[in-house]
């Protein structure tokens, strides 16, 4: 699985990106080719993006009580309302139409959750 700081919680002036991988052969071709294909990133990047890591990993492993900085659950729900909007001007129209996605499994919160494109 790729990721990136840019993608996943919009820091795209950051350019980082990591990739978990099971086969240790791959991912050492994935070292080598990064360092043959880059310059690296810079220092000032790497720890913009830790310690942006840090905070959305901290805001789940430890919440604060009525706190509600979780980031996926913040953008989840923000998109969701943004959805629900759209929907119903689409629907008073009369005019267009979107697409009804089935609900699916959220793999990372384990709730069942409406399918939006965008997330």
């Amino acid at each position: 699985m790729i990721f990136t700081v840019s993608k996943s919680i919009g820091h795209a002036g950051s350019r980082i990106g990591w990739a978990l991988v099971k086969d240790t052969a791959v991912a050492l071709k994935m070292v080598k080719f990064l360092e043959i294909s880059t310059i690296g990133v810079s220092k000032v990047s790497q720890i913009r993006a830790a310690k942006i890591l840090k905070a959305v990993s901290d805001s789940y492993e430890n919440p604060i009580p009525g706190n509600q900085d979780k980031v996926f659950d913040f953008g989840r729900h923000l998109l969701a309302n943004r959805w629900k909007k759209l929907r119903e001007l689409v629907k008073a129209s009369g005019i267009f139409s979107l697409p009804e996605f089935p609900s699916e499994t959220c793999k990372f919160t384990g709730e069942k959750a409406e399918t939006l494109p965008g997330m």
